[in-house]
């Protein structure tokens, strides 16, 4: 049928596409014929921004860290001499149409050197700012600043990009004498599997089992622990709705081995794991190949992370400088407090 169709609009229509649009259109249809809304088709270009997301490698933006809110997305952080930061944005703007149309209604990708005009909101207030996207380097995935009273802060940005492991471990290093730690995954869309597997690594002992793929035809992969544990700081864990994929997993994973406590809401529930194969003409096929589930066989997908506190979110991730106004962080401190007094009672 589908030749059929192919050779039909190749020999009669007016405009008839060429081979390449056939061919990846029909790559699109199929991913989509999966019924699955993580498997698709990436075309080149897309393949070509993935791989500079990952690497770290300069890539075009404005230089500001978004995160989605019901009204649009909320600007958490403006790096130092960006587009973002000379075309005025701010800490807590709310960008809510960009070239005239709501956030929510397109896909917006930055383009170098293209003017772009962002209506933002700031105090109940819109105003227009043009930005022009240039070539800079993306922010770094590890955020981590002392708390008062010897508490440490790190938040996880993302777990997508190469390098995120080693600036975990050196910020648990820099910490691994303090009271406590909290590890902020509000707003943590996730990312490579093999990244958060090893950052668990030295959080817990040698040879724990912490996860068990699910994949097609019944195969089953069992993930455990390969190092010896080189940090016993008390952890507690931030999390919100948006914590997905690899930070539901961080999280799951150390409250289910009693090595953090969670705090704030529960996360997402996406418990599945995608793979990403690289085509001959250079696009790339994202499929779903596996369920994880937790060692002792708890379930994350469509259920999520409960925390063990839960707490409304009424803060931003990366907003820790205004750590008294945000109540999941001040309950994760005061928390380690009262663990720590309880420690010097016994």
């Amino acid at each position: 049928m589908a030749r059929q169709v192919e050779a039909t609009l190749q020999q009669e229509a007016l405009s008839p596409p060429d081979s390449l649009s056939m061919d990846q259109a029909a790559c699109a249809a199929l991913a989509q014929a999966v019924g699955d809304e993580y498997t698709q088709w990436l075309s080149p270009d897309q393949m070509q921004e993935l791989a500079m997301d990952i690497s770290g490698d300069e890539t075009a933006g404005i230089g500001a860290e978004l995160v989605t809110v019901e009204k649009g997305w909320q600007v958490v952080e403006v790096a130092e001499q960006s587009p973002a930061q000379t075309a005025g944005l701010s800490k807590g703007d709310i960008i809510v149409k960009i070239n005239g149309d709501p956030v929510g209604t397109q896909d917006w990708m930055p383009e170098e050197g293209v003017t772009t005009l962002f209506t933002v909101e700031r105090d109940g207030v819109c105003r227009d700012l043009v930005i022009i996207p240039q070539k800079i380097e993306p922010l770094t995935p590890i955020v981590m600043k002392s708390l008062p009273n010897d508490y440490g802060y790190i938040r996880i940005r993302s777990f997508v990009q190469e390098g995120v492991e080693t600036q975990f471990d050196q910020a648990m290093e820099k910490f691994s004498q303090a009271k406590g730690v909290v590890i902020d995954l509000r707003h943590n869309p996730g990312g490579r599997m093999d990244a958060v597997v090893e950052m668990i690594n030295g959080l817990l002992p040698n040879q724990t089992e912490i996860l068990c793929l699910l994949e097609a035809k019944g195969k089953q992969e069992v993930y455990t622990t390969n190092e010896n544990q080189k940090y016993n700081v008390p952890i507690v864990v931030l999390t919100d709705q948006q914590s997905a994929s690899a930070a539901e997993i961080f999280a799951g994973v150390l409250q289910n081995q009693n090595r953090a406590t969670i705090v704030g809401e529960t996360t997402y529930g996406k418990g599945v794991v995608q793979k990403l194969k690289t085509l001959k003409d250079g696009s790339g096929l994202k499929y779903t190949m596996a369920e994880y589930r937790l060692a002792d066989g708890t379930i994350i997908h469509q259920k999520g992370v409960e925390p063990d506190i839960e707490v409304q979110q009424d803060g931003l991730p990366g907003l820790a400088s205004t750590e008294l106004e945000d109540q999941a962080l001040q309950t994760a401190v005061r928390f380690l407090e009262n663990q720590q007094s309880i420690t010097k009672e016994n």
